[in-house]
């Protein structure tokens, strides 16, 4: 996975600023920000942070899919007063705090935007109704008019860091979107088929090839590629 690493101390000779990276399609990247935490962009995502965090906050703003790791204890040689301050992740629609912990935010433009908790805890807010919820360890919050709590989907959410696809009864619509973003093509499937639900692992090293025969061994309906264009058919 390409790697940026932004580490620089603090001094009167240096000033923060600011950047962002994105990723296109059937791209990942990793990212270790300044106080040492590290984020992981899926395809299709980008994050925006300074060079230098302010001593009050340590805020990023992300869109698409990112996964974290948050340094708790971030420290500077030349602040040896550096004390624990909150790491805050904003999207389009919601704000996450947290002092240190392991959690998969997806926000990806038309899509409900999900935030996902490994480890550690998090406050999660919504910037539309100022509604808020703390998340525990295996819970994800899923953000609409209202934040609602959910257990037991966070080993999907974050499947992608480990290589794989994971859909739990996800529509076949949802399913070609995350294919469209991995093997970058474009897929175009009638209305009538997209609600179909499927189940089930497939790893992302896997050729396009192979996801294709996958999906069309469900019978229900036949995928082909032609220029890098996936068509599906009743």
């Amino acid at each position: 996975m390409p790697h940026y690493q932004d580490f620089q101390t603090a001094g009167p000779s240096r000033k923060s600023s600011i950047h962002r990276i994105s990723t296109s399609n059937a791209q990942q990247y990793r990212v270790e920000l300044s106080d040492g935490s590290i984020a992981y962009l899926n395809a299709g995502s980008s994050i925006r942070f300074p060079s230098l965090f302010e001593e009050q906050e340590r805020k990023v703003q992300v869109s698409g899919e990112v996964f974290f790791e948050v340094a708790s204890s971030p420290s500077r040689s030349s602040n040896p007063q550096w004390k624990k301050v909150p790491f805050i992740v904003e999207t389009e629609h919601q704000q996450v705090e947290v002092l240190g912990t392991t959690f998969n935010i997806r926000a990806y433009a038309g899509e409900m935007e999900t935030t996902s908790l490994a480890s550690g805890k998090l406050l999660v807010r919504s910037k539309q109704t100022a509604g808020q919820a703390i998340l525990h360890p295996g819970e994800t919050a899923y953000l609409s008019e209202q934040i609602h709590i959910r257990s037991g989907k966070t080993d999907e959410a974050i499947a992608w860091r480990h290589g794989d696809f994971q859909f739990q009864d996800h529509s076949l619509g949802h399913i070609l979107k995350e294919i469209e973003r991995w093997y970058d093509v474009k897929a175009s499937c009638p209305a009538e088929l997209e609600n179909l639900r499927f189940s089930g692992i497939i790893s992302r090293k896997q050729l396009l090839s192979a996801i294709i025969d996958m999906l069309n061994s469900t019978g229900q309906f036949q995928i082909s590629l032609s220029e890098r264009r996936l068509l599906v058919r009743k």
